[in-house]
C-alpha cells in the first residue's frame, strides 16, 4: 500500500474541489463543470454506494487463501497481498491477528479470532462492519484529549476503532502537521503519538476505499448520450463506463470544439453532463487507489496500476489496450455484488485474483508469490523463537540434573532445529529477494543471532561442558525475541527491495557478511564472558578451577574467530567504498565504528599475549567489546549522519540505553568479583607466611 498521509488526502480534495481544472488537465478538453447534489439521479450524478449487510458466517477457506496469493506491488517490489496487509496490520494493530471483542454489538463475530487476511476481507467489502474493530493502538489517552475525544478514551494505553477516532481527525489534522515537520528524534512522546495516529488513520481509511470503485454507479440522469450509451440503468458501473470511455471522451472533445458550453441549452447539458460523469469517476478512482495491484498492458512498464492508473491509462491508449484492466474491474464489481453470499463470493473472489495472477504471469512477475506465502505460514523466526526457549529450559534443567542426558541431548536437539529454522529463513529470504541474508538491520539481528548460535554449537561440541549449548539456546531465544520486537519498531516489510547496484555488488555482500559474522562472535564472546563474572560473583562452581579456566578459554577462542572476520569485513567495506565512492576511507561512523571493533578486540588479544590480563580482565573487556559492537550496529544511526547509516529508528535509543547499563552492571559485578578474590588470596598468603 502506498504510505497515505494527510497530504496526499488534502492534494484529492482540492483535486475534486477543482473539478474543472481537473478535466482540463486530464482530459485536455477545457470547459466548466457542475456537481449535483441530492439522490435525485442528476446528470452524471454518483449513486452513492451501498455496503450491505455485516458478514454472519466465516469466509471460504479458498478465498481467504486466494487473496493471500494476490499479486500486487509495493515498495518497488511484486509481492502477496498479504505481506501488505499483515504490515499495515502489524503498524495499527500490534499484532497480526485481530480479536473481536466478546460484546452484543459485534454479532456473529463477537470473540472471534480473525487474521490478517480475514480483517482486510472484511475492511474491502463489509467497511461499515469492520470500522467497529479496535485495531488502533493509542499508547497515549492524552492524544485523544487533545483531538477532542476524552470521551472514549479507555486506559493509557489501549486499542480504538475507526468510528471511535474518525470523529477527531478534523482536530487531529493540524497537529499531525506541525509535529510531523519535527526531527523524528526531536518528538516527545505524545508529539510521536499524534504522528503515528495520523499516519495509521491514513492508512486505514486508504484500505477501507480500496473498493469503492467496484461499489459506485455513476448516474445518467437526462444525458442523451449516456442513456444511448448504457440504456435506462440504475447507475452505471465503473467497468461499463471504463468500455466506453474512448466514445464518451470523442464526444466530450467534438462538443467542447464546437462550443458547446455556451452554445444552445441543450449542448450545454450535454456538456455539463459529460464532464461530470467523468469527473466523478476520475474522484473515484482517485480516492480508491491505495493499492496497486493492476499489471500493466505494457510489458516495458514496470510500474503496476492502481484504479486512477487505469483511468489515465485508458484515456492515453483507449480502451483496447486495457481490455485486461477493466474486466478485472468487472470481476472486482461482481465479487463485490456477491458478499451477501459466501459461496458466491467465493467462487467470485477467486476468479478475480486468478485473472490478475494470469496478468502478472503473462508480464514474467508474481513468480514468487506462493513461495513467500509459505514463508509467512511457516514463520520460521517465530517458530526458532519457541524452539530455542524450549532448549534454554532443557538446558537449565540440565544443569540442575546433570545424570540426565536426556535433558542434554534435548538441549542439542532443540538448538539444533531453532538455528535450522534461521538458516530455513534466511535462505528462503535470499530467494525472494535475489540478494545476500544481510542488506538492513533486521536482517542483521536474525543473521548474527543464526551465526551466534551456530559458532556457540561448534564450541559446544569441541568443550562438551554444558556452558556454549545453554548459551547459545540463550543467544538464540534473546536474537529472535530482539528480531521481533524491532520488526514492530519499524512498522514496515522487512523483505526490502534494494537498488540493483546493491543487489549486485559483490563486495558490499562480502563485506557485510562478513563485518556481521564478526559482530555475531564478539558478541557471543562477550556473553560467554557474563557466565564468568557472574558466576564468580555468586560463588557458583567456585571450587572448579577448571570450569572458568574453560570459560576464559572460549571466551579467547571465540574472539579469535570474531577479530578475523570483523577485519577482513572491514577491510572488503574498504574495497567496496573505493568502487563506489572512490575512496576507500572516509571515517564515516559507521567506518569509525567497524574500526573500533577491530582495535578493541585486537586490544584483548594483544594484552592477553602481554600478559596485561588474564581471565578476570579478558571477560570485563568482553563485555565491553559489546558495548562497541552495539555502537557501531546500532548506536552510530541515532546519530543521523554518515553515507552507511541504516536511518533514525524511534524506541532504539531507550533500549540501546538499557543494553549498555547492563553491560556496565555486569562488569562492575566481575570487578567485586575480582577484588573480593584478589583480597581472599591475599589473605590466604599472610595467613600461611
Amino acid at each position: 500500500m502506498n504510505n497515505s498521509n494527510w497530504d496526499s488526502a488534502r492534494a484529492l480534495r482540492r483535486a475534486c474541489s477543482f473539478l474543472g481544472l481537473a478535466l482540463a488537465a486530464i482530459f485536455a478538453l477545457g470547459g466548466t463543470t457542475s456537481a449535483q447534489g441530492g439522490h435525485n439521479h442528476a446528470p452524471g450524478e454518483f449513486v452513492d454506494h451501498v455496503h450491505g449487510s455485516p458478514r454472519t458466517a466465516p469466509y471460504d477457506a479458498e478465498l481467504v487463501h486466494a487473496f493471500r496469493t494476490l499479486p500486487v506491488q509495493d515498495g518497488g517490489r511484486i509481492k502477496p497481498f498479504e505481506s501488505l496487509v499483515q504490515v499495515t496490520l502489524l503498524k495499527l494493530n500490534e499484532k497480526r491477528s485481530v480479536s473481536i471483542p466478546d460484546e452484543p454489538m459485534y454479532g456473529a463475530l463477537a470473540g472471534v479470532r480473525l487474521s490478517a487476511m480475514e480483517w482486510a476481507l472484511d475492511v474491502l467489502l463489509y467497511p461499515d462492519q469492520a470500522s467497529d474493530y479496535p485495531v488502533f493502538v493509542v499508547t497515549d489517552s492524552e492524544a485523544l484529549r487533545i483531538i477532542g475525544l476524552s470521551e472514549v478514551a479507555k486506559r493509557k494505553r489501549d486499542r480504538y476503532s475507526w468510528n471511535e477516532l474518525a470523529p477527531g481527525i478534523d482536530r487531529l489534522r493540524p497537529y499531525y502537521d506541525e509535529y510531523r515537520r519535527i526531527e523524528e528524534k526531536d518528538r516527545s512522546r505524545l508529539q510521536t503519538q499524534i504522528v503515528q495516529l495520523g499516519n495509521d488513520l491514513a492508512d486505514y481509511q486508504g484500505l477501507q476505499r480500496v473498493c469503492d470503485v467496484a461499489r459506485a454507479r455513476f448516474g445518467t440522469g437526462g444525458s442523451s448520450l449516456l442513456r444511448e450509451a448504457f440504456g435506462e440503468v440504475d447507475g452505471v458501473r465503473f467497468s461499463v463506463a471504463a468500455a466506453q470511455a474512448g466514445r464518451l471522451i470523442a464526444a466530450f472533445r467534438a462538443l467542447d470544439a464546437s462550443g458547446a458550453a455556451n452554445g444552445d441549452a441543450a449542448q450545454a447539458a450535454e456538456y455539463t453532463a459529460l464532464a461530470d460523469f467523468l469527473g466523478r469517476q476520475l474522484r473515484m478512482a482517485q480516492g480508491s487507489s491505495a493499492v496497486s495491484w493492476l499489471p500493466p498492458s505494457d510489458v516495458e512498464t514496470e510500474t503496476w496500476l492502481d484504479f486512477s492508473g487505469v483511468f489515465d491509462e485508458i484515456r492515453a491508449d483507449g480502451v483496447e489496450a486495457h481490455s485486461a484492466q477493466i474486466e478485472a474491474i468487472a470481476k472486482l464489481e461482481r465479487m463485490i455484488d456477491a458478499t451477501g453470499d459466501q459461496g458466491a463470493l467465493s467462487a467470485a473472489g477467486q476468479d478475480f485474483v486468478a485473472h490478475v495472477r494470469q496478468m502478472a504471469d503473462r508480464r514474467g512477475e508474481g513468480s514468487m508469490i506462493d513461495l513467500e506465502v509459505s514463508y509467512h505460514e511457516a514463520d520460521y523466526f517465530y517458530r526458532a523463537l519457541q524452539i530455542f526457549v524450549l532448549g534454554f529450559l532443557l538446558c537449565a534443567f540440565g544443569w540442575l540434573r546433570p545424570q540426565l542426558k536426556l535433558l542434554y541431548l534435548g538441549g542439542w536437539a532443540t538448538s539444533v532445529l531453532g538455528a535450522g529454522l534461521v538458516v530455513a529463513g534466511l535462505t528462503v529470504r535470499c530467494i525472494l529477494l535475489s540478494r545476500p541474508p544481510v542488506s538492513t538491520l533486521y536482517e542483521t539481528i536474525v543473521f548474527i543471532t543464526g551465526i551466534a548460535v551456530l559458532v556457540a554449537l561448534v564450541a559446544e561440541a569441541i568443550n562438551k561442558r554444558r556452558i556454549a549449548l545453554s548459551l547459545g539456546a540463550f543467544v538464540g531465544a534473546l536474537g529472535m525475541f530482539v528480531a521481533g520486537a524491532f520488526e514492530l519498531l519499524e512498522q514496515r516489510d522487512t523483505l526490502v527491495e534494494l537498488q540493483a547496484v546493491l543487489r549486485t555488488n559483490f563486495w558490499l555482500a562480502t563485506h557485510v557478511t562478513s563485518v556481521t559474522i564478526g559482530y555475531a562472535g564478539g558478541l557471543l564472546a562477550g556473553f560467554i564472558a557474563h557466565i564468568y563474572l557472574l558466576g564468580k560473583l555468586v560463588g557458583w562452581k567456585k571450587d572448579s578451577y577448571s570450569f572458568y579456566r574453560n570459560i576464559g578459554r572460549m571466551t579467547y577462542g571465540v574472539l579469535c574467530f570474531a577479530v578475523v572476520f570483523a577485519t577482513v569485513g572491514t577491510i572488503l567495506g574498504g574495497i567496496w567504498a573505493n568502487d563506489s565512492w572512490g575512496r576507500f576511507w572516509g571515517w564515516d561512523p559507521k567506518e569509525n565504528g567497524a574500526l573500533m571493533i577491530v582495535l578493541w578486540q585486537l586490544l584483548i588479544l594483544h594484552g592477553r599475549l602481554g600478559g596485561f590480563w588474564r581471565d578476570y580482565g579478558i571477560a570485563m573487556l568482553a563485555v565491553l567489546g559489546n558495548i562497541v559492537i552495539a555502537f557501531s550496529w546500532f548506536g552510530v544511526n541515532l546519530m543521523g549522519v554518515g553515507l552507511h547509516s541504516y536511518g533514525f529508528q524511534a524506541g532504539t535509543k531507550f533500549w540501546l540505553t538499557v543494553f549498555y547499563a547492563t553491560q556496565l552492571l555486569v562488569v562492575a559485578a566481575g570487578a567485586i568479583a575480582w577484588y573480593r578474590d584478589r583480597a581472599a588470596t591475599a589473605a590466604a598468603q599472610k595467613a600461611s607466611a
